[in-house]
């Protein structure tokens, strides 16, 4: 009997320890740069599904503009919707 506790509680400690990898794999910080042929500096995207944000930094004027991640910016990021700016992935 007392085995049986042991595994179940070596079982339910190796659940929690996955549960926890799971969500710390989850959120990610995802980072785009975008081009544009008029305007003289990049945009710096980054998406952070850990903090619920998204960062826009215009790189060579060294502004940062925060904005919280909701259903809408998401998609919005997702499809790259900035207006005459070509996006790919960065670092």
């Amino acid at each position: 009997m007392r085995s049986v506790f042991i595994r179940a509680v070596l079982l339910g400690a190796l659940a929690a320890l996955a549960l926890l990898v799971a969500k710390r794999a989850w959120a990610e910080k995802t980072v785009f740069i975008c081009t544009s042929s008029t305007a003289p500096s990049p945009l710096r995207v980054e998406k952070d599904t850990d903090q619920n944000t998204i960062m826009v930094e215009d790189v060579i004027r060294s502004t940062r503009d925060l904005y919280p991640l909701t259903q809408v910016s998401a998609r919005w990021l997702d499809a790259m919707h900035l207006e005459g700016y070509e996006c790919r992935p960065g670092q």
